[in-house]
């Protein structure tokens, strides 16, 4: 049988609670009008495990833990670029401007081979990454 941690039990009106913030750990006091909020304790554990879970981290680090980016840029673009989905191509320098392809492969380089429909017919070309965008 677990229990939930103890709520704290605030002293009466008039007590300055904001002494507290000058706690280690204890970054500020939530409150309104000079009076501190009281925050059930399932909701400190979630913000608490989402914050372990890296959720407010904007780091390549945690893009990688929450599955976002991969460790290395090709495996990143294969995981951006999966064989089968449309793509547009996005680069104005780009001849292929404002055309669309499907993926067909993720090189050994890291660049993408999309097919192309070119005089009738699906032809491979290859793109930089950086050059593409995935159809929604």
């Amino acid at each position: 049988m677990s229990s939930a941690p103890a709520m704290p039990v605030f002293p009466p009106d008039g007590k300055n609670f904001y002494r507290v913030d000058k706690q280690d750990g204890v970054e500020c006091i939530l409150g309104v009008d000079g009076r501190p909020i009281r925050v059930m304790a399932k909701d400190v554990e979630k913000i608490f495990m989402a914050e372990m879970d890296m959720k407010f981290d904007e780091t390549r680090a945690a893009r990688v833990h929450r599955k976002e980016e991969a460790k290395t840029e090709k495996e990143t673009t294969a995981m951006r670029y999966l064989t089968g989905t449309m793509v547009f191509v996005t680069d104005r320098a780009s001849p292929f401007a404002t055309f669309s392809g499907v993926v067909d492969e993720v090189t050994k380089a890291g660049k993408v081979l999309a097919l192309m429909e070119l005089f009738g017919r699906m032809t491979p070309v290859e793109f930089e990454p950086k050059q593409l965008t995935p159809a929604a």
